[in-house]
């Protein structure tokens, strides 16, 4: 009798939500090439991370408030970033591009989602933002000066270190820190700091939190690369969603029918 209570309890409380799996799905594009895991630059072994949804520094979107989804995507500088043109110039491919896609095949809106951008050298963040993506927050992190422009629109001012935008939050840390390695690789930027990993040791003697200082949000999904030229987030579904309350009688009312009958059945099983 135990084990069939429990079971219909299962089946009303599944009946109580929409599941789904998380959503943001991300390639990055550096000299790896499509699906390459690292590359060779100057004699070391650079590495390429990729949606990595676990391990220190990276949490559920069931630890964020209505499941949001932080993601976090990081880069040294473009893979062309030093290079000269043809005359002896400095090269101009500073733009770094970011593509926000709903690829659920539905035009209702995603469940919420906000991005932290982090770069070492002074990049042009080109973000292509399908609107049906909830994007609530845009987090920049750099050592150098960034600059940013939403669907072509922009740049957009940063001088004061928060801007809005078709109801986007972007904020600009001061800290003047850059990561893209998780765990930080000791190169030219420093993951630990940023998300507050290895407090009170060699790689973050102070303890700093620097994200914790702009957004209670914890990442969900960590992306980066020394190199990078673009990212490309597919959101494929919406998150966690509550169902009607009328639809999680008629499955309280099923379970319960459905109870009673095993309970019958096996009560005639027991008097055979």
């Amino acid at each position: 009798m135990k084990k069939i209570s429990v079971a219909v309890l299962g089946l009303i409380a599944w009946a109580g939500v929409s599941v789904s799996a998380q959503a943001a799905i991300v390639s990055v594009s550096t000299p790896a090439g499509e699906g390459g895991t690292s590359y060779q630059l100057g004699g070391d072994t650079e590495l390429v991370y990729q949606n990595v949804t676990s391990g220190p520094g990276v949490f559920d979107a069931a630890s964020n408030a209505n499941n949001e989804e932080l993601i976090f995507l990081g880069a040294l500088k473009t893979i062309n970033y030093d290079l000269l043109d043809g005359e002896g110039q400095p090269g101009s491919d500073n733009d770094i591009d970011v593509f926000l896609n709903n690829t659920s095949g539905i035009d209702a809106a995603t469940g919420p989602v906000s991005l932290v951008l982090s770069a070492a050298e002074s990049l042009q963040w080109n973000v292509t933002w399908d609107t049906n993506v909830t994007l609530n927050n845009i987090f920049i992190f750099g050592v150098n000066a960034q600059a940013l422009q939403i669907n072509g629109s922009g740049p957009i001012d940063l001088s004061s270190g928060e801007a809005t935008f078709n109801g986007i939050t972007i904020k600009v840390s001061n800290s003047m820190r850059c990561g893209y390695s998780l765990p930080y690789n000791a190169g030219g930027c420093n993951t630990d700091q940023i998300l507050g990993l290895n407090p009170f040791t060699a790689t973050n003697p102070i303890g700093f939190n620097f994200l914790a200082d702009e957004t209670d949000l914890n990442v969900t999904n960590f992306n980066g690369s020394n190199l990078v030229d673009a990212f490309n987030v597919d959101i494929s579904t919406a998150t966690v969603v509550p169902l009607p309350s009328a639809l999680l009688l008629f499955a309280s009312a099923f379970g319960l029918m459905f109870n009673r009958k095993l309970v019958a059945q096996a009560s005639n099983s027991d008097g055979a």
